[in-house]
């Protein structure tokens, strides 16, 4: 629970001295002009409708309504002068600004108003209301949803300029390139060469004749061994889906934007 300030019931007065001023008197006026030749009407209530005769006695500092502490109200600004019981004047203001509840509450929004001209962010965690209903001033819309805020920077085409929108929350694989070795060895389970005399046989391919030691004449011929060689080479995949792979750490609040 918020603490509470405890304010004066009545206005207190003080003489010369700086203590309670007694038997003083009290002169209320149009702001900026005399108040003991220019008087305005002031109130002893609240409603305004009890006229308090001027000039005001002060008793012990307060206010002095037929000897009992009273509060004094007024319309609008006003100048005071305020006399110790001889008629010396202790204290004049020409001008006095009227705090009354109509004014402090416009006062507080126009200083909230300030705060947040047209263009300006409102962010909430507590709650989604709008804020016209919150603040009592302004048009907003809902803004940035889904999205961070970021800050301008001139030198980066990305950010230069104020609403510009990018980025995504899949993550983006980089093109990039892989190297895959692969190695492959064969061995050769045995095979013959036919032996074949006179020339060349239909098929074969024919080879020089030569003499073997019984001075007989030979043909060799070749053959195929029948053998085939396939290489596969295989990239195995790793990694996780980069669906909504990309966000950095975040908490969720209502955002608003001031459009008038």
């Amino acid at each position: 629970m918020p603490a509470i300030s405890i304010q004066p019931t009545y206005p207190v007065f003080t003489g010369l001295d700086g203590l309670p001023l007694d038997a003083g008197y009290l002169w209320f006026g149009v702001a900026n002009l005399d108040p003991q030749t220019n008087p305005t009407t002031i109130y002893w209530d609240e409603a305004m409708t009890i006229v308090a005769p001027q000039p005001v006695r002060t008793l012990a500092g307060y206010p002095s309504r037929s000897g009992t502490p009273a509060r004094i109200f007024i319309a609008t600004d006003y100048s005071v002068r305020v006399q110790d019981s001889k008629g010396v004047t202790v204290y004049n203001a020409s001008s006095q600004l009227l705090a009354t509840t109509d004014f402090v509450n416009s006062a507080i929004s126009t200083a909230t108003q300030a705060l947040y001209p047209v263009g300006s962010i409102y962010i909430n965690a507590g709650v989604t209301t709008n804020p016209a209903t919150l603040l009592g001033f302004g048009t907003w819309e809902a803004f940035g949803a889904g999205r961070v805020l970021v800050g301008l920077n001139g030198s980066d085409t990305l950010f230069d300029a104020l609403e510009e929108t990018g980025g995504s929350k899949d993550a983006v694989v980089v093109s990039h390139n892989h190297t895959a070795t692969s190695t492959s060895t064969v061995a050769d389970p045995g095979h013959v060469h036919a032996v074949g005399l006179g020339s060349s046989f239909a098929g074969n391919v024919y080879v020089q004749p030569t003499v073997n030691a019984l001075g007989v004449t030979l043909n060799t011929e070749a053959a195929t061994t029948g053998i085939t060689v396939t290489t596969s080479t295989t990239n195995t995949a790793t990694g996780a889906s980069g669906t909504n792979a990309n966000l950095q750490p975040y908490i969720t609040v209502a955002m608003w934007k001031r459009t008038a």
